[in-house]
């Protein structure tokens, strides 16, 4: 009896590594890292085969792309690109003297692959499907690929491109509970070689000037992008056993296990950011209607906020509550309305509706730091007292600009009239720290009788 059984959960483990093969995935920010990642996976193999699923053209010289580099290292033998359901350029069938051939989406069935090809998702491909919706697309994709179960898939989420962060995440999480049982997922947190690095475009996200006004300014670049990931999709990839990898891999585990940040989401979930947010906007009309102050609020033991202006890149006021706040949405409406006439820039004008964004930031619970490197740059608000003056930097700003963690702390202490290098020098300062959240949108005009009184 125990020998019949040794021999069933011997056949039923052969079964189960038959029914769901072992894959590879790896996910990043940027899809340029796909080059290292695919090398480093074919190896001393013969040149395998790449389906290449992005919404972008990828050139075939090694100079354009992380695509023609692979085929003239011998890396990839040819390249299926595979872009939508219905062409725009059917003259670009055939590149690179064939080895880039473009498919339709509706033939994919057709394509008759080695056995060690390779599959890579761009994430900007679904969002900018226009014949059919793109949760529909995403999973026609996802059960080709468990049909055709190739060795390695990798995943870019291409965040710089995307127009919706809801998407976008959403789309990460149907792919990986999509996954065969003992897939092997891998988190790349790395920055691309640098020879194949596209701008991030952080200067066109808040330009009316920008050639694509539909991206999302809500998501930031890595090592940003991860600490930003729905608790949902976090937990998944946990239960997944992800192998995160790279020199921010300590922060993102942080981020992700951080409780006060999970309460801080849980309270204020997307729909109440967004209904916050609102109420900033009425803030500002109700001003330019009637030219009044709001008066303060009345205090409570709410979360802190602060409301943003920003006005083709530039910062054009900006109003801190630090925390006790009542009303979540009447002092979000009173520091709009500040930040209006916030001192330090002239005044921010009706005229300029039409080229201003609104940033909301909200505050977790403050504690205290042992020193002021003890913080996650672009996950951890600062909070700097000098014994008599209290200054506020929030986290959005390090993925913004594109501050290192001494660049941050510099701009704390001169925005509280500090020398640059206080934080190093002066050991009377008195150092705080909270996980936030922010969202950022367009104010854009409405109608005043649909703002309340």
């Amino acid at each position: 009896m125990q020998k019949n059984g040794i021999i069933f959960l011997g056949a039923l483990g052969l079964f189960l590594s038959c029914s769901f093969p072992r894959m590879e995935i790896h996910i990043y920010d940027r899809c340029a890292h796909s080059y290292d990642v695919i090398k480093d996976f074919v190896g001393a193999s013969p040149a395998a085969a790449l389906v290449l699923m992005d919404h972008h053209n990828s050139g075939p010289e090694p100079e354009e792309s992380w695509i023609g580099s692979l085929l003239q290292d011998g890396v990839i033998s040819t390249v299926y690109w595979i872009t939508e359901f219905s062409m725009d350029e059917p003259e670009t069938a055939e590149r690179a003297n064939g080895r880039i051939i473009a498919v339709d989406m509706r033939q994919i069935d057709r394509i008759k692959l080695p056995k060690n090809f390779i599959l890579s998702i761009d994430l900007d491909m679904p969002a900018y499907e226009k014949n059919s919706s793109s949760v529909d697309f995403l999973r026609r994709i996802i059960k080709w690929m468990n049909t055709q179960k190739p060795g390695l898939v990798t995943v870019a989420l291409s965040g710089a491109y995307q127009n919706s962060s809801d998407g976008m995440y959403s789309s990460l999480t149907e792919i990986i509970q999509s996954l065969p049982l003992g897939s092997v997922i891998y988190l790349e947190s790395a920055a691309p070689p640098e020879r194949f690095e596209e701008p991030y475009r952080r200067q066109n996200r808040y330009s009316p000037d920008s050639p694509d006004k539909s991206l999302d300014p809500n998501i930031p670049p890595d090592p940003w992008i991860w600490y930003s990931l729905p608790v949902k999709c976090t937990e998944l990839l946990k239960k997944r056993n992800v192998v995160i990898k790279g020199e921010n891999r300590e922060n993102i585990l942080a981020v992700w296990n951080d409780t006060a940040h999970k309460k801080l989401r849980k309270t204020y979930n997307g729909e109440r950011q967004k209904e916050i947010l609102q109420a900033a906007r009425g803030g500002i009309f109700r001003f330019w209607d009637d030219a009044k102050m709001p008066d303060l609020p009345p205090l409570g033991p709410n979360e802190g906020l602060a409301i943003r202006l920003i006005s083709r890149g530039e910062d054009r006021g900006c109003l801190t509550w630090y925390k006790n706040s009542g009303d979540m949405n009447l002092f979000a409406a009173y520091c709009a309305a500040k930040a209006l006439r916030d001192p330090r820039y002239t005044a921010v004008t009706p005229d300029e509706a039409g080229n201003l964004f609104v940033e909301l930031a909200i505050f977790g619970d403050w504690e205290d730091m042992s020193n002021p490197q003890e913080f996650i740059p672009g996950y951890h608000n600062l909070w700097l007292s000098d014994g008599v003056h209290n200054t506020i930097l929030q986290a959005s700003l390090v993925p913004q600009r594109n501050y290192t963690k001494e660049d941050f702390l510099e701009n704390i202490c001169k925005k509280a009239g500090l020398e640059k290098n206080a934080w190093k020098e002066n050991a009377n300062l008195k150092w705080k720290r909270s996980p936030g959240l922010w969202l950022i949108e367009p104010l854009h005009e409405i109608p005043l009788a649909l703002v309340s009184k």
